[in-house]
């Protein structure tokens, strides 16, 4: 099963959001968390920072990945 995901890493925060289901997905905030063991993805405390990140990720992610030869990876 091949599972298409995207990464966002700040300073602060990694946020992965899952392509087939946009509503799961993983949300850390390093701050109180370097070792990601708490997934605030729907902690409502962090609903304005998942928004914010889902915004940057849309802004800047390429919208039409391609995948790279003999590897199955996307670029």
């Amino acid at each position: 099963m091949t599972v298409y995901l995207r990464t966002i890493t700040t300073a602060r925060y990694v946020l992965t959001r899952y392509e087939a289901a946009p509503d799961v997905g993983e949300l850390y905030d390093h701050g109180v968390d370097p070792g990601e063991f708490e997934n605030r993805w729907d902690d409502p405390a962090y609903a304005g920072v998942q928004r914010d990140l889902l915004t940057l990720l849309a802004d800047i992610v390429n919208p039409h990945p391609r995948r790279l030869r003999n590897t199955g990876s996307l670029a």
